[in-house]
């Protein structure tokens, strides 16, 4: 007589769910990496066990990468309260970092996971303002990131936006901030100004047009 075996399949349930979107354009980020950064003491067990059993194999249980759509998450945790970091690994200083607030996951009575939903903005460094002569609006001027090809251009109302901006430090001797940033409006003389950043911060910088001299005869 044959034995026939039975073969049961588990199975996986999501008990963090998320999403992570940058917080200047609420776009989607792809590529974030996602660690839990603080967890109950099974689910720190669970990692030094996975970690002795893996020996030279990395094991990475508390960390995913999101997907294109920014979506990411954690499967078959151990019920307990989580807290979640996010970066943009590779980019500098164009982003910060967020962590969550505490997550509680847990079982109802049928023994499921109840998914605890992370929403999680990611802090980009970025400038924003006006360009204006005398006071006015200057719609259509190209404002570049001086040595990069970072550039917006003001709208009708003279309002820019730059995003992912790498921060420029100060000089040693403590002056001002190098001119870094590029203004060019037609009918007017460029404008180049320093404007100093803040990593993960949105900056506010205006930029005034002078008249362009007239030609000499």
């Amino acid at each position: 007589m044959t034995a026939w075996m039975t073969l049961t399949t588990k199975r996986r349930q999501v008990a963090i769910a998320g999403r992570i979107i940058e917080a200047v354009t609420q776009q989607a980020i792809a590529k974030a990496a996602i660690k839990i950064e603080q967890s109950p003491p099974e689910f720190r067990q669970i990692l030094r066990l996975k970690a002795l059993q893996a020996r030279n194999r990395s094991v990475e249980l508390d960390r995913v990468v999101s997907a294109i759509d920014g979506c990411f998450y954690f499967l078959d945790l151990p019920p307990g309260i989580y807290t979640l970091t996010a970066s943009l690994p590779n980019t500098g200083t164009r982003y910060g970092t967020v962590t969550t607030e505490a997550l509680t996951v847990s079982r109802n009575a049928e023994g499921n996971l109840q998914t605890a939903i992370a929403e999680m903005v990611l802090p980009t460094t970025a400038l924003t303002g006006s360009v204006t002569y005398n006071n006015k609006p200057v719609s259509m001027a190209r404002i570049q990131v001086e040595g990069s090809s970072t550039s917006a251009f003001s709208n009708a109302e003279g309002s820019y936006l730059l995003t992912g901006l790498e921060v420029w430090q100060l000089t040693p001797s403590g002056q001002p901030p190098r001119p870094n940033v590029q203004v060019f409006a037609r009918g007017y003389p460029p404008l180049v100004q320093g404007v100093q950043l803040k990593q993960g911060e949105l900056t506010t910088h205006n930029f005034e047009l002078a008249a362009r001299s007239p030609k000499s005869s």
